[in-house]
């Protein structure tokens, strides 16, 4: 039970709303491509995992995930789709847990390579998840200009021969990542350089894999193809959309339908009346310019509502702005009350939108665009500081 009103609305409208469009972008040029998986990693970028791949479930392929433990959480709450793990580890338990809830691994180095090979071959069989089967389906992750996870162009040879030998091992994929997707993919940059390192992979591997993904949310929403003609007719192309899912667009200027699925909201806990000169919150760093009205608000930057938004942002309450005022605290914010015009009929109690949906109209709460401009952040980092004592509360 909760003893306060501030929670995380997850509307499941616009998920579905979300999802289906971005699967219709996918196919848009009627091609059918099987591979679609949403990465519901770090709590489902803030929205609860499990609320969200309930909800999706029956709507894609895949599901995507960093931790280990993300993946157990998933499956101890009965989802059945298969589960990529594209984190790293570094304990042979690893390998147990994988095979125990049937978990995929994505490898990106020779360590976890043999890791896999080594430890495998040395488990109890009983200990398995009831649908394993071997040979065991791994996917592979190339470094193709990211510098972060995965093999390099030049241990392509090297990997592919290190498979042959591993018989009990099944490559069911192979990825990279993009690290500016979300420019235009006409222009020759790094998106370009390395979906040509990536059509070279690809042509090595052929045969060899089932799926091949690399449409993260900017690339999905770009329309970027392969360039490979024989990979224009092809299945392969994947795409495992994150921030786009959440109802968010990479470039935050392009509007195409998406929804935003989270609002944030908390209560009035309190009011009062302060006078001219008054200060409030910690340091003083907002004084009353006139007799004001305040209303305390049960949210602070031990919510993620961060301490970077003080004397920035504004809320929503009765369809009107009002404006924080004074340094936010760690379970509490102020708002100034002064010149909403129902100021008298706002009680302790009242619901109070702290970022929301809407993005056009003057009433409305602040977008998560707005709040990550006004912290030079991104919609991303916003999401996933929504902490761990906010409900995730799914509605329709």
């Amino acid at each position: 039970m909760s003893y306060r009103k501030t929670c995380a609305e997850i509307s499941q409208s616009a998920l579905v709303h979300n999802i289906q469009l971005l699967k219709k972008i996918h196919q848009h040029d009627g091609i059918s491509r099987s591979f679609f998986c949403p990465m519901i990693k770090a709590n489902a970028y803030g929205h609860g995992d499990h609320i969200v791949s309930r909800i999706l479930e029956t709507h894609v392929s895949h599901f995507g995930v960093v931790l280990i433990e993300e993946g157990i959480s998933l499956r101890k709450h009965g989802i059945q789709k298969p589960i990529l793990v594209f984190g790293a580890f570094d304990h042979k338990s690893a390998v147990q847990a994988c095979l125990e809830y049937n978990l995929t691994p994505v490898i990106s180095s020779f360590e976890f390579l043999n890791m896999f090979s080594k430890e495998m071959p040395l488990l109890d069989p009983l200990s398995f998840h009831p649908g394993f089967k071997f040979p065991f389906k791994i996917h592979l992750k190339f470094d193709t200009g990211m510098s972060r996870l995965g093999f390099s162009f030049s241990e392509t040879s090297h990997l592919k021969k290190e498979l042959l030998s591993l018989k009990h091992l099944q490559v069911d994929g192979i990825c990279t990542h993009f690290l500016e997707s979300e420019k235009n993919p006409s222009e020759k940059g790094f998106t370009h350089d390395q979906l040509i390192k990536y059509a070279e992979i690809e042509k090595m591997f052929q045969g060899q894999y089932t799926f091949s993904h690399c449409l993260n949310s900017g690339a999905l929403l770009n329309h970027l193809k392969p360039i490979e003609d024989f990979q224009k007719t092809s299945t392969h192309f994947g795409a495992r959309p994150g921030l786009a899912i959440y109802g968010y667009h990479p470039n935050n200027d392009i509007s195409i339908g998406l929804k935003p699925v989270m609002t944030l909201k908390s209560m009035v806990v309190q009011k009062k009346q302060i006078p001219k000169g008054q200060t409030v919150s910690y340091s003083a760093t907002w004084t009353a310019a006139k007799s004001s009205d305040l209303a305390v608000i049960a949210i602070g930057y031990a919510d993620g509502y961060l301490r970077g938004l003080s004397n920035q942002s504004h809320m929503s309450i009765k369809n009107k702005k009002v404006p924080v005022v004074g340094r936010i605290c760690m379970d509490y914010c102020m708002v100034d009350l002064t010149d909403h015009p129902e100021k008298n009929q706002i009680s302790v109690g009242d619901s109070i939108e702290v970022w929301g949906p809407s993005q056009s109209t003057s009433a409305s709460a602040p977008s998560l665009y707005k709040l990550s401009s006004l912290l030079n952040t991104i919609p991303y980092e916003l999401l996933t500081h929504v902490g761990a004592r906010v409900p995730r509360i799914q509605v329709p």
